[in-house]
């Protein structure tokens, strides 16, 4: 930054000096291209904004009824039935783009919130994880264990989950 600052202070006075005529000379007609203060400002903006960094999502933490997990996996060996999960950064994998979209639509692609839910829901097994299945189950709440399936395609009850989905496809139509 200090690099294109002096450049640009140095091309403002070169620019000065050029255009300064002595006491013996004429003056010409002659414009001079100076920058104002406006144009540095904006050259100077423009080279201290860093290139932005990929800021890839990184999941945080899986907290299942105040047991923290790091990874779904770690969670499934507990046969966990309600889970939430946190995560950071704002860029999404294709993968966890793809779940979102079909968890929630395509108007909530890259809502790292929805991703959130997604990895709490693949850190849930069991019995009464999806339960709610059973008996009834939304086109919502279908979508979102569908969203669910992509993001976590190894979850230990995918083949129970997926008779779930279809019983209660059956059911809704």
């Amino acid at each position: 930054m200090k690099k294109v600052v002096a450049a640009a202070a140095l091309s403002l006075m070169l620019a000065v000096g050029c255009s300064s005529n002595s006491d013996d000379a004429e003056p010409a007609d002659q414009t001079s291209a100076v920058a104002s203060p406006t144009d540095v400002s904006a050259a100077v903006d423009a080279a201290s904004d860093p290139v932005a960094e990929p800021d890839p999502i990184t999941l945080d933490e899986i907290d299942c009824y105040g047991r923290t997990y790091a990874t779904p996996e770690e969670a499934w060996a507990a046969d966990e039935a309600v889970c939430e999960a946190t995560v950071s950064g704002t860029e999404m994998s294709d993968g966890e783009t793809k779940a979102v979209t079909t968890a929630y639509g395509a108007e909530s692609e890259g809502d790292v919130g929805n991703l959130a839910t997604l990895y709490g829901m693949c850190a849930r097994t069991g019995p009464r994880a999806f339960d709610y299945l059973k008996t009834a189950g939304s086109p919502e709440q279908l979508a979102e264990v569908r969203g669910m399936l992509l993001l976590c395609p190894a979850h230990p009850d995918k083949g129970e989950l997926r008779g779930f989905v279809r019983e209660a496809e059956h059911r809704n139509n």
